[in-house]
């Protein structure tokens, strides 16, 4: 599975990057999503008041299947440029299970990367976080910089027995009809 590509803004000494996360495309996608009841234990963030943040099983093993990948990604990238990690500016975004992926990977580049500026955008993302783990996302990320942008997308309505313990995390956007005002753009 390749769930995400790294895109290097232009005029910004690549300094600026956006790591973008796709949903759901074939079978075994479905079955990172069908895992989701399950929960598994966030091994890089540490324990809150007694308690551990959590995420769905699907989700997080498919994370950590791919964050060596992301972390030689931005190795690389650090290398190339001449840059600190700590340097960076990185906006995490991804729609449906790839909002998931987002979630969980701007967490993992503010704490165990190294990388001070992150922001996270989503579409249509699932809850993701249990309540720990929604508080301590928005203890270490700036609330401004934690979006979630919904429109008739059913996943975040969907409603099964994980609901008790997942929440969402970030600012909602409600985007009717492909436009929401604002983020008009004028030409």
């Amino acid at each position: 599975m390749s769930p995400g590509r790294i895109f290097v803004l232009d005029g910004t000494n690549g300094k600026e990057i956006v790591i973008a996360y796709r949903g759901t495309q074939d079978r075994y996608d479905w079955r990172t999503n069908l895992q989701a009841a399950w929960q598994a234990d966030v091994d890089f963030l540490s324990e809150q008041d007694g308690a551990r943040t959590k995420a769905p099983w699907g989700y997080y093993q498919a994370f950590k299947d791919s964050r060596a990948s992301l972390m030689n990604c931005l190795r690389q990238h650090v290398q190339h440029y001449g840059v600190s990690m700590k340097d960076l500016r990185v906006t995490v975004t991804g729609h449906s299970m790839g909002g998931a992926f987002a979630v969980i990977s701007v967490l993992y580049l503010k704490t165990e990367a190294g990388i001070r500026d992150v922001a996270v955008v989503n579409f249509g993302s699932p809850k993701i976080l249990n309540t720990t783990g929604s508080a301590m996302c928005e203890r270490l990320i700036d609330k401004h910089n934690i979006i979630r942008a919904v429109s008739s997308d059913p996943v975040p309505y969907v409603i099964s027995d994980y609901d008790l313990f997942y929440k969402h995390v970030g600012a909602l956007q409600h985007i009717n009809n492909g436009f929401s005002p604002m983020h008009k753009v004028n030409a």
